[in-house]
């Protein structure tokens, strides 16, 4: 399953008329945690991957307001396992 029907999955969206509308979001969100932990490859590291669907599932419900606070342990993690890399 590539990353968008993951993303597409958690959002419990089964149609593709919106699959630009969710691309966008995971752009910004990408965008938003490479800013925070720095270079991330989401196909390959999984708690990567599931703070991008997080994200995507907050951003899709209007609560991105509350994704960095609710994740803060998450991104702090993939922080300090960047950092040992």
């Amino acid at each position: 399953m590539d990353l968008l029907e993951e993303v597409k999955n958690r959002l419990n969206v089964t149609w593709d008329y919106d699959d630009e509308k969710i691309k966008n979001i995971m752009l910004e969100g990408e965008d938003f945690i490479i800013a925070r932990v720095g270079k991330t490859n989401f196909k390959t590291e999984i708690s990567a991957r599931k703070l991008l669907k997080e994200y995507c599932f907050y951003a899709w419900n209007g609560a991105i307001f509350s994704f960095e606070d609710d994740f803060k342990s998450d991104i702090l993690n993939l922080q300090l396992r960047h950092s040992l890399n």
